[in-house]
């Protein structure tokens, strides 16, 4: 199994027992499945649409800039995540494709 999928299924255990405004602007895996092909065994993440990205986002105003209210939203939103991350799951991101428990 994954670090990836272990860290789902963690996160999906924590997101279960507990309320947190940060569990809103978190992707969750809905369910986690294998898919044999002609190239092996693939896992598969399924979860709910999350909307666009902030790329494509930029598209839509000129030269890409997004309006001041529309990033401080998104900030506000990125540090509800975190903290959620990191008080109520107890995990970190190392950048090192590892996750370590606090």
């Amino acid at each position: 199994m994954t670090n990836e999928t272990n860290m789902l299924r963690h996160l999906g255990e924590v997101a279960r027992q507990e309320d947190h405004p940060g569990l809103d602007f978190t992707r969750l895996a809905d369910d986690i499945f294998h898919v044999d092909g002609s190239a092996g065994r693939h896992v598969c993440f399924a979860s709910k649409p999350q909307g666009v990205s902030i790329r494509a986002l930029q598209e839509f105003y000129p030269n890409g800039v997004l309006p001041k209210l529309l990033v401080k939203s998104l900030m506000h939103r990125l540090l509800f995540a975190i903290n959620w991350l990191h008080c109520g799951c107890k995990v970190i991101h190392t950048g090192a494709q590892q996750h370590i428990p606090l």
